[in-house]
């Protein structure tokens, strides 16, 4: 508890999620979560399949649509909904609670209850609201706009549900923690016009269930536009959310996980689309659909299980080595992960392999996260026979095995590198909208206390490669 009191003052205000993260990461079994992950996924399903209900889309099919769906076009899978204890917490758990609190606004849409119920749905809206950012932020505003035009037909217990909601999102939004974060990230040294330009290019190319619903109306909008205004009108709710979820991600963004609500939303109204077009009541589009998922699922989920087993190997690996001098040893391990990420379609459904933080709790116990500095490709002398043997003016670049070793003399305190790495498709329309040149340029600092190996000449520290492929190494000149 102290030290998610801490974490909401000074990183973000996810007390509650980052409890229960607490929880499971220091006290309770990986199969004990296991289990539980599970059934969050089964839960997220069945609660969104409840919702298309209480639109009037009820089929059988519902179900294996959305699971599909979910576990194959969500953002990154592999941290998701496949068992990174975090972000499965963050955002999995989370969208089955906001499900779950839309469920609750449907059930009670019309009804009266006494105050002791009331009293105890308020505060559960407001915990529902003050758990993940990402969910409650574009919801409570799409809440809100939705209210401002349909308050005459909502009762007590719907407002209860709303007020709470919208404290719990205060409570969320306004801690301390949240404004620390967002001046770390305007600190980066591009232009907010800038900034939100890249954070779109994101958006559009990690978020593929929106981008199916963009086409889908799109495509509605040109050949049946009474359909399309039906649609529209039927998903006002969902369809803010996204338009607020879209602006947010304008402002910051953290990573393709927080785009978890935008396609929950869009996966709703698509699938609510469907419906509409007539997909699950005629044989044909059915049964295309179905053949679709089953063959995408035959030759696609193998696929996945190949490369994360590759990666569960070296993690296992890794959790069974022990730090000397601050680092671990782990032959090919770097390469591994850096071809998985490179394996097309397999990246959003691996994880990082080169996790020194999780190492460092695990080697000391729970009690230093600083105890791994790095992870050494090869055995230390064969790095230095190596360096000996192959380097030039300092470097040593193993295009092979994908990392470089760098001496740098003892009289300095630190080194100074450039890293000049391939970008990604994203990254070329990055680079050409902010003038840089085609490769990606890092700058690198080699504090004295990284160095994996001290002679009295000498510091010697060991780089890798990102996945991308990096083409050079040089020093900076001072």
């Amino acid at each position: 508890m102290i030290s998610q009191a801490y974490d909401y003052t000074h990183i973000n205000g996810r007390f509650l999620v980052h409890c229960v993260t607490t929880f499971f990461c220091c006290f309770a079994s990986m199969n004990v979560f296991r289990l539980v992950n599970t059934l969050m996924f089964v839960t997220l399903v069945w609660n969104m399949d409840r919702l298309l209900q209480y639109a009037g889309f009820r089929s059988a099919w519902n179900k294996v649509v959305l699971a599909f769906c979910v576990f194959f076009l969500f953002p990154v899978p592999g941290e998701i909904t496949l068992g990174h204890v975090a972000t499965c917490v963050n955002y999995l758990w989370v969208a089955c609670a906001n499900t779950a609190y839309l469920i609750l606004l449907f059930q009670t849409k019309g009804r009266t209850y006494r105050w002791t119920t009331l009293a105890s749905l308020f505060l559960l809206a407001c915990v529902t609201g003050s758990l993940q950012e990402s969910f409650s932020l574009c919801l409570s505003a799409a809440l809100f706009v939705y209210m401002c035009f349909h308050r005459a037909s909502l009762r007590v217990v719907n407002k209860s549900l709303l007020f709470g909601y919208w404290i719990g999102t205060c409570v969320l939004t306004f801690a301390p923690g949240n404004f620390a974060r967002l001046g770390a990230a305007d600190s980066n040294g591009i232009s907010r016009f800038a900034q939100i330009v890249i954070n779109m290019g994101y958006l559009l190319t990690c978020s593929r269930i929106l981008l199916l619903l963009l086409l889908a109306l799109a495509c509605l909008f040109v050949w049946k536009k009474p359909l399309f205004k039906r649609i529209v009108t039927e998903n006002q709710v969902y369809l803010l959310s996204i338009v607020f979820a879209i602006g947010v991600v304008g402002i910051i963004f953290t990573g393709e996980r927080q785009l978890t609500c935008i396609e929950m939303m869009a996966l709703l109204v698509l699938v609510g689309a469907m419906h509409r077009l007539g997909f699950f009541t005629r044989k044909r589009p059915r049964r295309m659909l179905l053949c679709l998922m089953a063959l995408t699922t035959m030759a696609y989920y193998p696929y996945i299980y190949w490369g994360r087993q590759k990666m569960h190997a070296v993690s296992m690996a890794l959790q069974h080595t022990v730090a000397q001098d601050g680092y671990v040893f782990c032959r090919g391990g770097v390469k591994v992960v850096n071809e998985c990420h490179r394996a097309p379609l397999l990246y959003p459904f691996i994880f990082d392999g080169n996790d020194t933080y999780g190492l460092s709790i695990l080697n000391s116990g729970g009690t230093d996260c600083h105890a791994v500095k790095g992870i050494l490709p090869a055995k230390k002398q064969e790095l230095l026979e190596g360096f000996h043997r192959y380097g030039e003016n300092g470097i040593w670049h193993n295009k092979a095995e994908e990392y470089c070793v760098i001496r740098v003399e003892v009289p300095k305190e630190t080194g100074r590198v450039l890293c000049w790495s391939n970008p990604s498709a994203l990254g070329k329309i990055r680079n050409r909208f902010l003038n840089r040149e085609g490769l990606n340029l890092q700058r690198i600092i080699l504090n004295s206390s990284d160095a994996f190996y001290v002679t009295n000449e000498a510091r010697y520290f060991v780089l890798h490669d990102t996945y991308m492929g990096v083409q050079k190494y040089e020093f900076v000149e001072e």
